[in-house]
């Protein structure tokens, strides 16, 4: 495309996925970055993202703070970069300044709330969260919800109440769920 003069647009460029080579950024996805001119949501999206899993967790924000307009996607790509990255306390004021900024959140925010509370030790955040997920926002859990609380309980030790949760399930348990504690 290039090789003819043309030059790839926003969808063909976020189409190419950009590439995630930890723990450095590959030259091609570097490379990409470079041919982004404007700086819509789902560019700097897959950005952020790009970033965050190369452990770049900075650059991702610091492309996230670029945004003039921030979706709900927005979001969650920079939350649950910081999530991924270990960054719980960090993840969890950027939810609070998406709360502020009137963003509802999706059940993919709280998938990467309750990860970052499981890998922080935040128990009592965490269940915080499951709460505000059924009773503010109306959302159903789902498995992947009940597979991050299970593991957030087992890693502190509180098999009982992991064992609890997984009983109370509103889904059937997969696989994944049994082998988390």
């Amino acid at each position: 495309m290039q090789r003819q003069g043309m030059r790839p647009g926003d969808h063909t460029i976020s189409a190419c996925s950009l590439p995630a080579q930890p723990p450095v950024i590959s030259k091609r996805g570097q490379a990409i970055h470079g041919m982004i001119s404007s700086k819509n949501a789902l560019l700097a999206n897959a950005l952020i993202d790009m970033y965050a899993k190369c452990g770049r967790i900075e650059r991702a924000v610091e492309v996230f703070r670029s945004q003039t307009e921030k979706d709900v996607w927005s979001w969650n790509s920079v939350i649950g970069g910081l999530a991924l990255n270990g960054r719980a306390e960090e993840c969890l004021s950027f939810f609070r300044e998406m709360q502020r900024d009137g963003v509802r959140p999706n059940e993919i925010t709280f998938i990467s709330l309750l990860a970052a509370c499981s890998h922080g030790g935040l128990v009592k955040e965490g269940r915080r969260y499951l709460a505000m997920m059924r009773d503010e926002y109306g959302m159903e859990l789902g498995v992947k919800h009940y597979g991050c609380v299970v593991d957030m309980l087992g890693r502190r030790g509180r098999l009982h109440e992991a064992m609890e949760t997984i009983r109370e399930m509103r889904t059937a348990p997969n696989e994944v769920i049994w082998r988390t504690p």
